[in-house]
């Protein structure tokens, strides 16, 4: 089994990640993923059994380091709006903060080692966030949970696009999940 904290792996991820800010992966060759990272042909083949292979371990590397920034912004807040409302955010900002996080996002529509791997994905964030729509009292929270997952990650790929945050596309994200714009304390407003 390979080594998954190896240099050259994580060298092969980075030019991977580099090749995807110029161009679509799915038009990436295993020889221009080499050849951007410096190494042996042979090296790629230790690593992953194929492009798809690289294309997962990248998707892969992009959500744990997502996932870390979103428990951080949720860190300590009950269930309810504020954190539904906090984690999203850090997941909309985490993407347009990763440059070639929409590389990452289209394609996965398209491989299916990588629709897998979002469906599974989905779910979990699906479950943490029907938490905070039991918490708010909605019905089927199950259900909330799912699509409001769902629309964030259109309103990422939809700010993708644009480059920047959308501001109105983010208060109908709150609008529709029930959530309502952040609230300022008395603390934060003096």
């Amino acid at each position: 089994m390979p080594d998954e904290s190896h240099p050259t792996r994580e060298v092969l991820l980075d030019a991977g990640v580099r090749l995807a800010e110029r161009k679509r992966l799915l038009d990436t060759s295993i020889d221009e993923i080499v050849r951007e990272a410096g190494l042996a042909k042979g090296t790629f083949y230790v690593h992953f059994k194929d492009r798809t292979a690289l294309l997962v371990a990248m998707h892969r590397r992009f959500y744990e380091k997502l996932n870390a920034e979103i428990a951080a912004a949720v860190a300590g807040l009950p269930a309810g709006p504020e954190r539904l409302r906090r984690g999203a955010l850090a997941y909309l900002d985490g993407c347009l903060n990763a440059q070639a996080v929409k590389a990452l996002l289209l394609e996965a529509r398209v491989l299916d080692e990588i629709a897998a791997e979002v469906a599974t994905r989905t779910t979990q964030s699906a479950a943490l966030a029907s938490r905070d729509f039991r918490a708010m009292r909605q019905p089927n929270p199950e259900q909330c949970g799912r699509l409001f997952v769902t629309m964030v990650a259109e309103t990422a790929l939809a700010e993708l696009d644009r480059h920047a945050a959308d501001a109105k596309l983010r208060a109908a994200l709150w609008t529709l999940g029930g959530i309502g714009a952040a609230r300022k304390t008395a603390r934060s407003t003096s």
